[in-house]
């Protein structure tokens, strides 16, 4: 995990779970302290997800999170 906060958001920079672990929730309940952190301190959770990875993309959507934006080579 690689994340930056500052007042008002907290930026996922990396959330990478090896390979062996995917597929185990561990993702799942990382996201899930890193939103609660977020409510907790009243703080925005935000992260890019490269277009070449939909899974990635997915497993985000269904934590809640939408596409804001986007630039050449990721979601926002």
């Amino acid at each position: 995990l690689e994340m930056e906060a500052n007042e008002e958001e907290i930026f996922v920079n990396n959330l990478l779970i090896h390979e062996k672990f995917q597929g185990k929730s561990m993702g799942s309940h990382v996201l899930k302290m890193l939103i609660q952190q977020g409510q907790q301190e009243q703080k925005h959770l935000s992260l890019r997800v490269f277009k070449v990875n939909p899974r990635a993309k997915s497993f985000y959507e269904v934590h809640g999170f939408l596409t804001k934006g986007e630039s050449e080579h990721h979601y926002q």
